[in-house]
């Protein structure tokens, strides 16, 4: 709803929400993918996005959801060659990734502000 502009929630709050939330061992891959994409659209940190975007695809390696959510982040933020290198990265560890246009899309993609929630489309 703050993406949309539906609501207004304190960051602070927010962000000890996820944190808490996170306090799970090991942590829930959906937490991380929320508290990623809140990080990089609404604190605007990247930093944080990214690392936990790749913490959520540690936890599920072979899972293309975490990994697209991952590849838009660096996309989006202008990293360009580190996409590339994820991508490919990807592809070895998950072949079948390389019949996934929608995830191929992505890295094709110009830099925006991504919303990467929901699963990736084929």
């Amino acid at each position: 709803c703050v993406l949309k502009a539906r609501c207004a929630f304190p960051a602070n709050e927010m962000a000890q929400t996820f944190v808490a939330a996170l306090q799970h061992t090991p942590p829930n891959t959906t937490v991380l993918a929320i508290y990623a994409n809140y990080a990089f659209n609404v604190l605007h940190d990247t930093k944080l996005a990214l690392s936990l975007a790749s913490d959520a695809v540690k936890q599920n390696p072979h899972n293309i959801q975490p990994r697209a959510n991952l590849l838009l982040f660096l996309v989006s933020s202008g990293q360009r060659e580190a996409a590339q290198a994820f991508y490919d990265q990807t592809l070895r560890d998950i072949p079948d990734a390389a019949q996934n246009k929608a995830f191929r899309a992505l890295l094709d993609a110009p830099p925006v502000n991504p919303t990467p929630i929901g699963p990736a489309a084929k």
